[in-house]
């Protein structure tokens, strides 16, 4: 999975579970501008992606290794 992939995977899945920005900020505990960032496909560290992605529900890990051929 590259970066742009991982960025729009969230974005994806952020609107399926009809949370904004700043909710998911919330749960992440990060900036609404880290998701910003993020969902514009800006570079983030990976323990930001891991945070963001863990308070959509999935383990960044295994999002990774699904992709991965």
């Amino acid at each position: 999975m590259t970066y742009q992939e991982l960025a729009q995977f969230i974005k994806q899945e952020r609107k399926k579970l009809h949370l904004t920005q700043q909710e998911l900020a919330d749960l992440s505990e990060v900036s609404k501008r880290t998701i910003q960032y993020i969902e514009a496909e800006r570079q983030a560290y990976w323990d930001t992606l891991k945070k963001v992605v863990e308070a959509l529900g999935y383990d960044i890990e295994i999002i990774i290794s699904r992709t991965r051929k």
